[in-house]
């Protein structure tokens, strides 16, 4: 594998008194990712991300991760679905607007010619 140098992980913190105090971070992406963007409706949290492919660290994708509160407050997010999915450019920037029942994304891909 090789390291493309960003060792980084999304991490989740919440509070529920209004910032003076968080819950402990978790980290919610593989190493390599980066960029991420959260939006929250009600009680579901959903967080967007850019990660780096380990075999080329020019190519990105952009994945998605919901959480939602569970007894006590706590967040229990699912397993990340890629939402680019291209394998053949860099996929990055991404930003996440949510309303109702609708989840908007958008990123930018960038072609290597």
């Amino acid at each position: 594998m090789q390291n493309t140098g960003l060792n980084c992980r999304t991490l989740y913190a919440k509070s529920n008194d209004a910032g003076l105090t968080f819950t402990t971070p978790v980290a919610i992406s593989d190493p390599e990712s980066s960029l991420p963007d959260i939006s929250i409706l009600g009680n579901t949290v959903y967080v967007v991300y850019q990660h780096h492919n380990s075999q080329n660290p020019q190519l990105r994708e952009v994945f998605l991760i919901k959480g939602t509160d569970a007894v006590l407050g706590g967040t229990i997010f699912g397993n990340p679905v890629t939402i680019s999915n291209s394998h053949t450019t860099t996929n990055q920037n991404p930003r996440i607007d949510v309303s109702g029942s609708n989840v908007a994304i958008q990123w930018e891909q960038r072609s290597f010619r």
